[in-house]
């Protein structure tokens, strides 16, 4: 959950940063956003949060797994506050990132970097 905290302005920021200063749409500055989280993600949760030493070959693909859905998941909760309760993009992307974080820290404690 602490990495989540961390990374969460940095996906408010590349959004914000996307659109505001880039120019670029606001659905594609949530996309951006949500990219750079994923890269983020795998690094701060093996070192930082978990701290896992075990086989990056076995947590990467169960990361990536639960990543890559959790991500659709937060993409298509964005796009619908976005475009059909017509949600300001910021608060779209808040929700859809708070919304998660619960069930990804608990996916990624005992499943992804587990401790054996």
């Amino acid at each position: 959950m602490a990495a989540g905290l961390f990374v969460f302005p940095v996906g408010l920021g590349v959004s914000a940063l996307s659109h505001e200063v880039l120019g670029l749409s606001e659905q594609f500055a949530g996309g951006a956003a949500l990219v750079t989280l994923l890269a983020i993600g795998f690094v701060a949760g093996r070192q930082f949060v978990f701290r896992s030493r075990h086989a990056i070959r076995r947590q990467l693909p169960k990361f990536l797994l639960i990543a890559f859905l959790m991500r659709a998941a937060e993409y298509c909760l964005f796009l619908s506050l976005f475009e059909f309760l017509e949600t300001n993009y910021l608060i779209a992307l808040t929700i859809a990132l708070a919304t998660s974080s619960v069930s990804k820290f608990l996916l990624y404690r005992f499943w992804v970097f587990q401790h054996a």
